[in-house]
């Protein structure tokens, strides 16, 4: 569902990922199943959360408050930058410093 959303073919999304088109398609049958680290990789590739890509989707809608919150540190920043002396460039380094410690943390099964 994630692939198709994007417009991608089996075969893209494979090379993104460094894995065969075969692959995928095994995946997406049911046939296989990826390893943790492809898992990762779909996680981040997709930006959401493991938990959500293995069926549980409850990990969505936590996604979605990432999101949020995300979006409202952002309006923050920027409202702030003025007097912070912050660039959009530094305010968009912050986020995704934020982001990836969430990921982090949401990776280790830690909430």
């Amino acid at each position: 569902m994630l692939r198709m959303q994007r417009g991608l073919t089996q075969a893209e999304l494979a090379q993104v990922l460094e894995v065969s088109a075969s692959a995928i398609g095994m995946y997406e049958q049911g046939r296989r199943e990826p390893d943790i680290k492809l898992l990762l990789r779909l996680s981040r590739f997709f930006r959401v959360p493991v938990d959500y890509i293995i069926g549980n989707s409850n990990g969505l809608n936590r996604q979605a408050e990432v999101e949020k919150f995300l979006d409202q540190v952002k309006k923050t920043l920027e409202e702030r930058a003025e007097k912070s002396h912050l660039s959009s460039s530094e305010i968009e380094e912050i986020v995704q410093a934020i982001e990836a410690g969430i990921s982090a943390v949401s990776s280790n099964g830690e909430e």
